[in-house]
């Protein structure tokens, strides 16, 4: 749940999850499934030209990182997340 937060908005999570393509593995790999969720939506598709702005749109975010770097920022921040609260939790006397 915290790296999930970390990460960052829908466009960096669903880069994340396409491995080291980025988006462009996450829309090889969940195009179809995507455009499932939407199908009560109306008419929206994730044609080719949706599908590479949503890719370009990720680049930018990402800073054309490498997802590897990426992946490894969000981890590190998590251990730090989850060492502040277990201070927290060390300093903050029950019921409090």
């Amino acid at each position: 749940m915290v790296r999930g937060r970390l990460a960052g908005g829908l466009l960096t999570s669903l880069a994340l999850v396409g491995g080291p393509d980025g988006m462009r593995g996450a829309m090889r790999s969940f195009a179809r499934t995507i455009e499932g969720w939407w199908s009560d939506s109306g008419t929206p598709r994730l044609d080719e030209d949706v599908r590479a702005r949503l890719i370009a749109a990720a680049d930018e975010v990402l800073g054309n990182r490498p997802i590897n770097d990426v992946l490894a920022a969000r981890d590190a921040a998590a251990v730090d997340v989850l060492a502040l609260r277990h201070v927290q939790d060390r300093d903050v006397p029950p019921g409090a």
